[in-house]
């Protein structure tokens, strides 16, 4: 008992040292500053202290565990300190390895409330980033989708068809950009991307910015429910509108119809994704690997997801796949 009592004197911690009835022997430096305005506990009760917490029925069975040596637990609690009353944890434990009745018991506090209240502001300044981040999204967005107006504009007025058709090129793939800013902006940068309706959004803003009322194709989705990382959805969607920009492109020559697929589906071993178009495929003797910026683009991203990309071409038209294992980064 003595040796405690002066560990306990000496302690920066909140200690108090206990005596079998509950009287207590000693309390720690750094108890009296956090929670005694001048009279000392010493020689008091436990349950005539800190207003009174010490006879919740929780604490006494804290009390009860500790005699009977099992391992340590701790409860929250809130108890009296001169600036008003203070979330704390309480653990109590014996002070000697055979516990019993008759063992002295350590009062060990932790107090919660200063850091209830840093939890708090860091929440908040983590609320204030996300506000910002969010707005420095719709900001992109926006210009993006400026930028891409300036380049429509642009290319109706060259001359040069080639410069006109890399204007062209240039003003779809920012047209994407900003579309998929919109949509991803709405949740958090850590959270999961719901796959199916980020597609159907995508999709839907590409038929409405590429296709147009003009041209007779429709753009379908055929998605599984799942979820994926922001940065896989992020470069899932540019693998998906380049793939849907390729082919708006090559895939329906002469204003012909038809209908461009966009798949995702996840297995065990991971997921996969493709586009299908109904046009008429590549020409007899095209390599489909060397098909230009388009080409490298979706090989690139590919790379990025760790992911296979093949092209398929038929009679039926083109089809670009993506397989990966696992479950995105």
């Amino acid at each position: 008992m003595e040796f405690a009592r002066h560990v306990v004197h000496a302690a920066a911690a909140p200690l108090l040292l206990l005596d079998r009835d509950l009287q207590v022997v000693a309390a720690s430096p750094g108890y009296l500053r956090a929670f005694v305005d001048s009279d000392s506990p010493e020689g008091r009760r436990l349950e005539e202290i800190t207003g009174g917490a010490w006879s919740e029925a929780r604490v006494q069975a804290l009390i009860a565990h500790a005699r009977l040596g099992e391992p340590i637990t701790a409860v929250d609690t809130v108890v009296a300190c001169p600036e008003g009353r203070r979330r704390v944890r309480v653990a109590i434990m014996p002070t000697h390895p055979e516990a019993s009745d008759e063992s002295p018991l350590v009062v060990a506090i932790e107090d919660l409330t200063e850091l209830a209240v840093r939890e708090a502001t860091r929440e908040a300044k983590l609320q204030e980033a996300e506000a910002l981040l969010h707005e420095a999204q719709h900001r992109t967005a926006n210009n993006l989708a400026m930028i891409a107006s300036v380049l429509g504009i642009k290319a109706k007025s060259v001359s040069s068809e080639e410069t006109r058709s890399e204007l062209e090129g240039a003003r779809e793939r920012l047209v994407a950009m900003a579309t998929i800013e919109r949509h991803l902006q709405l949740g958090r940068p850590k959270d999961p991307t719901d796959v199916r309706p980020y597609l159907e959004e995508l999709c839907r803003q590409l038929s409405a910015s590429l296709v147009g009322d003009a041209r007779q194709i429709e753009i379908v989705v055929d998605a599984q429910s799942g979820s994926q990382p922001r940065r896989t959805a992020v470069i899932l969607g540019l693998v998906v509108t380049e793939s849907v920009i390729n082919a708006l492109k090559y895939a329906f020559p002469a204003n012909r119809g038809g209908r461009i697929l966009v798949e995702y589906w996840e297995t065990a071993e991971g997921w996969g994704a493709a586009v299908s178009d109904e046009g008429t495929g590549l020409r007899d003797g095209d390599d489909p690997k060397s098909g230009g910026l388009g080409t490298a683009i979706l090989e690139t991203l590919a790379l990025q997801l760790n992911a296979k990309a093949s092209l398929t071409n038929s009679s039926a038209g083109l089809r670009v796949e993506l397989s990966c294992e696992g479950r995105g980064d």
